[in-house]
């Protein structure tokens, strides 16, 4: 969802059932080595602008 959305850190966390954005960044950073914040400024003018358009798995908490 970050590469492929515009929404709110906080909105995404909250989207994918976190407690908050505190514990997705947690998370993200030990599977991605960077914070979700670090992550989507590294890939520039790429994030498309359809909200439906996103490839994770809330239920494993899998990014593709």
């Amino acid at each position: 969802m970050l590469k492929n959305t515009k929404l709110d850190i906080k909105e995404i966390a909250r989207l994918m059932n976190f407690s908050n954005q505190s514990a997705m960044g947690k998370f993200f950073k030990t599977q991605v080595g960077m914070s979700p914040s670090e992550y989507r400024k590294s890939l520039g003018s790429y994030i498309r602008k359809s909200k439906n358009d996103f490839a994770y798995s809330s239920r494993s908490r899998t990014f593709k």
